[in-house]
């Protein structure tokens, strides 16, 4: 995917004081980063606003925070987790999340998700909330690595659902 390599990229294209993220809070119940709703224009009280008018992806690979634009509303969400220093809300609460989190916490916290991808390599939990998807990533199995909030779910996708084995219909109930 374009955001996961270039938030792992080592060539940051932005960058922001870490103090601009203490008042930047991602609410994964609402969809919302900052003052900015994901499929609505980003609102200007937003840091990376205004380099979403003149780009569609704003990255700062320091700060492990990427999101993106598409005709102009904000689409996407990608947070690298151990390097990401603002804060989680769900349901108006704070979380807590960190490289610490495991898959069971992640389960407890948004309960069973619509899939499970668990291979050799990394577990990857899909919720899906309408138009909405929200992933967390586990490398290795072992921690909580990223998250990432799509407005175009790739579930909806059937050649996807069908690269990850899916065997539940679509669209979830």
């Amino acid at each position: 995917m374009k955001y996961l390599r270039s938030l792992l990229s080592s060539r940051p294209l932005e960058r922001v004081p870490k103090e601009s993220y203490s008042r930047l809070v991602i609410d994964l119940t609402q969809y919302r980063c900052g003052h900015s709703q994901l499929g609505y224009p980003p609102s200007g009280a937003d840091f990376f606003s205004r380099t979403l008018t003149e780009k569609e992806i704003f990255e700062d690979t320091a700060h492990g925070f990427e999101v993106g634009v598409n005709h102009g509303n904000l689409n996407y969400l990608f947070i690298a987790v151990g390097k990401y220093p603002g804060e989680f809300k769900h349901r108006g609460k704070t979380l807590e999340l960190s490289t610490d989190t495991t898959i069971d916490d992640v389960q407890t916290i948004f309960g069973a998700p619509y899939w499970l991808d668990d291979d050799t390599d990394e577990t990857l939990l899909f919720y899906e909330d309408g138009t909405v998807e929200v992933q967390f990533e586990f490398p290795g199995k072992e921690y909580l690595g990223f998250i990432t909030i799509l407005l175009d779910p790739i579930m909806a996708d059937p050649e996807q659902r069908k690269g990850y084995g899916v065997t539940k219909p679509w669209p979830p109930r």
